[in-house]
């Protein structure tokens, strides 16, 4: 087999690449890169100070603390601002809008301004260390040249502290046993804490049933004989369940009649109290509600959500899962967050373009995430009847148009779309507008590369990850070229080939080439995934 020359620095830059794009498939599964849904955004309250931000800000809110938006005069800051418009709207809550005054600091480029002086400001500053910053009076969220996103973060906690779920901690746990009657034991307890949608920590301890696990319930959990022979016994893994459970009385469990029941009868008998239960949610009853037609079973469910479920049907897997359904649930259930965002995710699409040509953007997932969301959005409404994209992929001409378009948007322009709903203006691409090579600037892809390698590995291993901003042809684009693709014709920014019979389209001007000697040994493919086929999943195959 063949193997990477790490030492070859011309390989560097490709094996980087690779090992980057790598890295970012292991941190977040490919349904989840290339998810189209909000929901798949980061949740804010991952930072436990955003927590206070939201609590803090309601507080001001509920008690009609007059506000105004202060922001700055840019396209991206000023619709940003009359997004929030529309959610304070929506919420009663008394606010204006004003123009930021010449002495505000130029980095704070939006500022919730309360009258009693309490503050939380949006700031590009670089001066801050964590992305949440208490201050005296309020708060500084770093929004790293990427406003919308926080703007969508905030939002979306602001209508979630509505949620009776809101500050409330939980704990989800599944529990393993020799059979589903009253009188079989536990061999497995697996829990969660959680709070605001985030998980906060976890337990597991195998249990040693005292008595032969049947075999297939082993077959089913994967727990055997051998595993729990040396685990704790009953009291002492009941005990330190106890421990993590502390205070908390509201629990979310899957189906989970013999889970509650086997708690209540076991907690008095080894930790000496009463399993205190406030409030239950069964994952299986909530998402028929929220999601009727759902499947019943945990794995169903998972699936449904794009939620990993590995070793099924032990403890702590299975409450993991549960947990993860249940904040998917609690977050799709809120009928603000619904309304909100199904009226006002398009117009996300406006400061979204606009700070696209960010580094910072490019390399953010969640940006990613909230891009095709807002432009799926974007596509089924009124602001899109120019652009006819519902139904077909979003190709360089409108995305261009579109990044034009709005590039070119006046103050008076964003007014206009946000109070009249009007739909965007399509420019017309020739001559005097865009010329075909002024599409390279818009495109995230590797630059031509020309590498000469000893050995390479089976490249075909990895399979990497990119954002590109439109769909440059409609199906797969060989862009590493092989010896066994034959030269036919170039035109504007292509090649064409033919390869086994078949025609190959090319974009040359973004060809690497990774050679042993003459030969072209590797070449890219770009798999088109989710909506209008915006994004890639780019694989590497042997020739």
């Amino acid at each position: 087999m063949k193997r990477i020359d790490y030492k070859n620095p011309l390989l560097t830059p490709i094996y980087n690449y690779l090992a980057k794009r790598t890295a970012e498939l292991n941190a977040a599964s490919t349904q989840h890169y290339f998810s189209a849904d909000f929901f798949s955004v980061s949740n804010p309250f991952e930072d436990a100070v955003f927590q206070n931000v939201i609590t803090d800000f309601r507080a001001k809110t509920d008690a009609k603390v007059n506000l105004t938006i202060l922001c700055d005069q840019s396209p991206a800051a000023y619709s940003c601002a009359l997004i929030l418009k529309n959610l304070f709207g929506l919420l009663k809550v008394r606010f204006d809008i004003k123009k930021k005054a010449k002495e505000e600091p130029q980095n704070n480029i939006l500022t919730l301004k309360f009258e009693d002086g309490f503050n939380v400001i949006f700031s590009n500053s670089t001066d801050y260390t964590n992305s949440i910053e208490k201050i005296e009076n309020g708060f500084i969220l770093r929004a790293e040249n990427i406003l919308a996103l926080k703007i969508f973060q905030f939002a979306l906690g602001v209508l979630y502290s509505f949620d009776e779920t809101f500050n409330s901690d939980f704990i989800a746990f599944d529990l393993e046993a020799t059979g589903l009657s009253p009188l079989d034991e536990l061999t497995e307890i697996g829990a969660l804490k959680l709070k605001n949608g985030v998980i906060l920590d976890s337990f597991q301890s195998l249990i040693n049933p005292k008595r032969s696990i049947p075999y297939g319930i082993q077959q089913l959990t994967h727990i055997t004989n051998e595993m729990v022979q040396d685990a704790p016994e009953i009291k002492t893994a009941i005990l330190k369940f106890s421990d993590f459970v502390g205070n908390i009385n509201n629990f979310v469990v899957h189906n989970g009649t013999f889970d509650i029941s086997s708690m209540k009868k076991r907690f008095p008998k080894y930790a000496g109290r009463m399993f205190d239960v406030k409030k239950i949610y069964d994952t299986r009853a909530l998402s028929q509600s929220v999601k009727p037609g759902s499947g019943l079973d945990l794995s169903s469910l998972a699936n449904e959500f794009n939620i990993l479920l590995l070793n099924a049907h032990r403890a702590l897997a299975d409450a993991e899962a549960t947990a993860k359904v249940f904040i998917k649930l609690i977050f799709a259930r809120n009928s603000g967050i619904s309304c909100f965002f199904r009226e006002n995710l398009q117009y996300f699409i406006i400061p979204l373009f606009i700070e696209m040509n960010s580094k910072t953007f490019s390399s953010n997932l969640d940006c990613r995430i909230l891009f095709r969301a807002a432009l799926n959005s974007f596509s089924k409404s009124k602001l899109s009847k120019n652009f006819r994209i519902q139904n077909n992929p979003l190709n360089v001409n409108d995305f261009i148009r579109l990044k034009l378009n709005i590039d070119s948007l006046s103050i008076h322009d964003i007014e206009n779309i946000f109070i009249n709903n009007s739909p965007l203006k399509k420019i017309t691409i020739g001559a005097d507008s865009v010329k075909p090579q002024d599409i390279s600037s818009y495109i995230d892809i590797i630059k031509p590369i020309d590498l000469s390698c000893g050995e390479i590995d089976k490249l075909h291993a990895f399979t990497v990850s990119d954002m590109l901003p439109f769909d440059i042809i409609y199906n797969k684009i060989p862009v590493f070229r092989s010896g066994k693709l034959k030269f036919l014709k170039s035109s504007g920014a292509y090649n064409f080939y033919s390869e086994n019979g078949k025609i190959v389209k090319i974009l040359s001007e973004y060809c690497a080439y990774i050679k042993d000697n003459d030969k072209i040994l590797y070449r890219i493919e770009i798999e088109n995934f989710g909506f209008f086929k915006l994004f890639a999943r780019t694989v590497i195959k042997p020739v």
